[in-house]
């Protein structure tokens, strides 16, 4: 099915990925809900979230790191470098949501890990949503 999509009308890290992109987007979309979540007054909807994102962007750099090594990606380095500082900066910080029932220490360690996040997602895409990453990223550039 053609829906358009060329590899011209997408940076070249794509490569007619839908499969990455709607990884992507179920990312942004599960971070909708955890800062939504870290605006609640439920600690174990906060740590649920949480680990939530985690298992998906475990999975989501295991695909894209695969995808970038079959296409023969100059950018499979750099997001190598990237996902791993990544994993394991969320790896730290699932441990001290597990850690941790209050409510403003995990909401202190859910925007972290969001920005974080945000940062890697507008560095690399320029699709990434407004609510999670513009405004972020712009701040975090000054």
């Amino acid at each position: 099915m053609d829906d358009g999509i060329t590899n011209a009308d997408t940076p070249e890290r794509w490569m007619n990925s839908r499969e990455i992109d709607r990884q992507h987007h179920q990312i942004m979309d599960a971070l909708k809900r955890l800062m939504q979540e870290a605006l609640g007054n439920s600690a174990e909807g906060m740590a649920g979230q949480f680990f939530k994102i985690c298992d998906l962007l475990s999975d989501h750099f295991r695909d894209e790191e695969a995808f970038l090594t079959a296409s023969g990606s100059i950018l499979l380095s750099t997001q190598q470098m990237e996902h791993g500082l990544l994993s394991r900066m969320l790896s730290n910080m699932r441990g001290l949501m597990e850690s941790s029932e209050q409510l403003q220490w995990r909401a202190t360690v859910i925007d972290e890990a969001i920005d974080a996040l945000a940062i890697h997602f507008a560095k690399e895409e320029g699709i990434f949503d407004p609510l999670i990453g513009r405004q972020r990223v712009k701040n975090c550039a000054t």
